[in-house]
């Protein structure tokens, strides 16, 4: 008969070995961490690096325009029972950053809303600045940020051509009286 012990299977006169089966499955769980854990820091250097390498390509453009994509949101309540709400706004986008800086960034929204009092706070920061976690969840979104930003620009350029239009019908309209 086999006895199933931490997801070992052991012959049922033989759980003398549970402390030697255990320690196997520790080191082996402890090889399966460093093994995942450097393959993990190896992809996310990658990323962060090749999201730098599209800001310095979009900055390249001089695109000068901000584009942000909503990524989360959420409404948190308190378990005071006294009706405090926390809700947070998570964007990415291409965008300054808080110090002045032109590239892919994360711009987070947090509110605090009491009974008597209400607290806001938000940041702006470069993709490559951000917690490791915040990139992690953010990556898939890249796409949608350069495909965003492309309408953004074009949008931005068809209202510029109509206003220059009106504004040059205006002009000439305005020189053919005074003439």
């Amino acid at each position: 008969m086999l006895v199933w012990l931490e997801n070992h299977l052991i012959p049922e006169g033989n759980l003398a070995s549970k402390e030697e089966s255990m320690d196997s499955a520790l080191t082996e769980n402890l090889h399966l961490i460093k093994k995942n854990a450097q393959k993990l820091n190896s992809k996310a250097d990658e990323l962060t690096k090749t999201v730098m390498k599209l800001s310095k390509h979009l900055n390249s453009i001089q695109i000068g325009v901000s584009c942000y994509y909503l990524v989360k949101k959420s409404i948190l309540k308190t378990t005071d029972n006294q009706g405090d709400l926390i809700s947070y706004e998570c964007f990415l986008g291409y965008d300054k950053d808080d110090s002045g800086q032109w590239g892919i960034t994360v711009k987070c929204k947090l509110r605090e809303t009491a009974a008597d009092t209400a607290s806001s706070t938000s940041w702006t920061k470069l993709f490559e600045k951000c917690p490791r976690d915040v990139r992690f969840d953010l990556i898939e979104y890249v796409p949608q940020v350069v495909e965003g930003l492309g309408k953004s620009i074009a949008n931005i350029t068809e209202r510029i051509d109509s206003s220059l239009d009106k504004i040059n019908k205006i002009n000439n309209e305005i020189e053919s009286a005074l003439n």
